[in-house]
C-alpha cells in the first residue's frame, strides 16, 4: 500500500512545490511594483511633469495611454462644431493614417519635451501654424485638451493594473495646460477636477447626432481595423461599438450592443491589462518603453538642429507616412516649413535646470 500511495504523494508535493512557487512570484511582482511607485513618488508632479509623464505613459501605461487618445478622438467626432471642420478638409476620408501620425508626432513631440524646449516649441508653432488656418472655437479647443488631460487616467482607473496617483494626475494636467497657455486657449480652469466639470458640463450641451461625426468617426474606424485581418472586422467593430458610452454612441449614430457583451468585454480587457498585469507580470524595464520617437533632452541650443529628420523607431499603420523620417516644421498637411508662434502666457511649470539634469533611462 506504501508503495501504490508515493506516486500520489509525488504529485501532490509538485502541485504544491508550484503553488509555493506561484505564491512567491505574485510576492515578488507586488514588492517589485511597490518599489517603482516608491521611484515615482519621488518625482516634484510639477517641476518633473515632463519626466514623470513619460514614464507613466510609456513605461506603466503603454497600451492604455495610447488607446485611450485614439478613443478621445471618437469623441472628438461627436462634437458637430468639431466634426464638420474635420469633415470638411477631408483628410479623415483620404490620408487617415498621416493625419493619425501627424497628430502622434506633434503630440509627442510636446508631450516628451518641455513646451519651452526648443524640440517642444518648434512643435507647438506648428501645431498653431495649422490649426491657424480654420476658425476654431476657444471652447472647442479647450474641449480637446481636457480630453488629452483625462482620458488616459479615465482609462487606467477603470482598466489599469492601478490608478494614476495624484501627483501623476497633477503632472498630466501640468503639461496640457502649459501647452494649452503656450497654443493661445484661454479660460483654462485651474484644477484637475475643475477641468473635469467643465468638460463634462460642455459634453452635455454639444455632444449631439451629426452627419459629420458619423462620416469622420468612420473614416476612424476604418484607420483603426486596417491593422488586422479582415475576417476580424465585423467583431471588431462590435467591440469598438461596445467600448463606446450611451452618451458617445448616441452622438455618433452607431448600434448600442447587448448588455452581456459589453460587460464581457470590459471585465475581459480589465482582468488582462489589470488583475493579470498587477499580480503576474513585473513593472516593465525603462529600457522596453514605447518610445516610437526618441527623445533627447540635451538636444537644445547651438545642439539643436531644427531641420534633422527624425527616424520614427516603429510604424503603426500599413500605409507608411514618414519612411524615410519627418522634420518637425514639416509635419502636417499644410505649406511645411510655415510656423506659427508659441502664445506667450505664464505656466505652470516654467523650463528649470531640473529638466535638463534628466538621463533616459531613470538611475
Amino acid at each position: 500500500m506504501a508503495m501504490e500511495s508515493d506516486p500520489q504523494q509525488l504529485q501532490w508535493n509538485i502541485v504544491m512545490g508550484l503553488i509555493a512557487l506561484a505564491m512567491a512570484w505574485v510576492l515578488l511582482c507586488l514588492w517589485l511594483r511597490s518599489q517603482r511607485q516608491r521611484f515615482l513618488s519621488s518625482f516634484s508632479p510639477q517641476e518633473d511633469a515632463d519626466y514623470l509623464m513619460r514614464i507613466v505613459t510609456n513605461v506603466e501605461f503603454p497600451y492604455l495611454s495610447h488607446t485611450s487618445m485614439e478613443f478621445a478622438i471618437f469623441r472628438t467626432c461627436a462634437i458637430p462644431s468639431i466634426s464638420k471642420i474635420l469633415d470638411k478638409t477631408g483628410v479623415f476620408r483620404v490620408a487617415a493614417a498621416k493625419r493619425a501620425d501627424d497628430t502622434e508626432i506633434l503630440t509627442r513631440e510636446f508631450w516628451l519635451h518641455h513646451v519651452d524646449s526648443d524640440r517642444g516649441s518648434l512643435a507647438i508653432r506648428r501645431l498653431n501654424f495649422i490649426h491657424s488656418q480654420y476658425v476654431i472655437s476657444n471652447d472647442d479647443y479647450l474641449y480637446v485638451l481636457a480630453l488629452f488631460a483625462r482620458e488616459p487616467a479615465r482609462w487606467a482607473r477603470r482598466f489599469g493594473y492601478r490608478k494614476w496617483t495624484s501627483a501623476e494626475e497633477v503632472a498630466g494636467f501640468v503639461k496640457w495646460r502649459d501647452l494649452g497657455v503656450r497654443m493661445g486657449i484661454k479660460h483654462i480652469p485651474e484644477s484637475i477636477q475643475e477641468l473635469e466639470r467643465w468638460e463634462e458640463e460642455y459634453e452635455k450641451k454639444n455632444m449631439k447626432y451629426a452627419d459629420s461625426n458619423r462620416r469622420v468617426a468612420d473614416a476612424q474606424f476604418t484607420l483603426l481595423l486596417e491593422k488586422y485581418p479582415r475576417c476580424t472586422h465585423s467583431l471588431l467593430r462590435r467591440a469598438i461599438y461596445a467600448m463606446l458610452d450611451d452618451r458617445l454612441r448616441t452622438g455618433l449614430g452607431y448600434p448600442r450592443q447587448a448588455e452581456w457583451f459589453q460587460r464581457l468585454l470590459r471585465g475581459t480587457l480589465r482582468f488582462c491589462v489589470g488583475t493579470f498585469v498587477s499580480l503576474f507580470l513585473p513593472p516593465r524595464p525603462f529600457l522596453l518603453a514605447a518610445d516610437r520617437i526618441k527623445v533627447d533632452i540635451k538636444e537644445q541650443g547651438e545642439k539643436f538642429n531644427p531641420d534633422m529628420v527624425r527616424p520614427l523607431s516603429f510604424q503603426r499603420y500599413s500605409s507608411c507616412s514618414y519612411p524615410n523620417g519627418y522634420k518637425i516644421a514639416d509635419v502636417g498637411a499644410f505649406k511645411p516649413g510655415q510656423l506659427g508662434t508659441a502664445v506667450e502666457g505664464e505656466l505652470l511649470c516654467p523650463l528649470s535646470s531640473r529638466y535638463f539634469a534628466m538621463t533616459w533611462p531613470p538611475e
